[in-house]
């Protein structure tokens, strides 16, 4: 099995959070981090700067059984 570190949190910069068009189309990817410690501390510092931006998982979802 191959131990592959893939970067699955994307940090997306929202442009104009009050206007109507539908979410997806307002979102921009700002980054990608490898864990969710690391998207929540540039989406810290996004904050910090008045900017909005929202954590999405891009990855397999799974475990279990």
């Amino acid at each position: 099995m191959e131990n592959v570190h893939d970067t699955n949190f994307v940090v997306y910069l929202r442009l104009d959070p009050s206007h109507a068009k539908p979410p997806d189309a307002l979102e921009r990817p700002l980054t990608a981090c490898s864990t969710y410690a690391e998207a929540r501390e540039v989406q810290q510092q996004c904050r910090q700067e008045a900017k909005d931006c929202i954590i999405r998982y891009e990855g397999i979802a799974g475990g279990g059984d």
